[in-house]
């Protein structure tokens, strides 16, 4: 049930009496409004597309990484991989934290650090090889 209020809460829904005959976790589509259908589909999809474009960059990236890295191919590969372990290991525990902390405010910061995070690594001037 704190999924259903924070939906209402955060999307501004009417609340009406829910209709919960196939399971408590789904929600009568007629109820909900298609405006809400839409927005939770391209949130959805926002993250997935941000997600392979990261993969899709750290591919791209890989062979300049492995040179500054001085690593073989081998060991290189293994940038991409720990990028994905490091996607993998979070999801459950930043998906369990949305619970409570709500959907909306997980994503729009979850998004957030993806826009910013890049912009710092950028911009670090650290001990980088040159």
């Amino acid at each position: 049930m704190a999924l259903l209020d924070d939906m209402i809460e955060v999307f501004d829904l009417p609340n009406h009496d829910w209709d919960f005959s196939v399971s408590t976790h789904l929600i009568d589509r007629r109820l909900v409004g298609a405006a809400f259908i839409h927005r939770a589909t391209l949130s959805v999809s926002i993250g997935i597309g941000m997600a392979s474009l990261d993969t899709a960059i750290a591919n791209t990236a890989l062979p300049a990484m492995a040179d500054q890295l001085h690593a073989t191919p081998a060991a290189s590969a293994w940038i991409v991989r720990i990028n994905h372990l490091a996607m993998l290991a979070t999801l459950l525990p930043f998906a369990a934290w949305s619970e409570t902390a709500g959907y909306r405010r997980m994503c729009i910061a979850g998004i957030a650090l993806f826009t910013v995070a890049p912009f710092a690594c950028a911009t670090w001037h650290g001990h980088c090889p040159s």
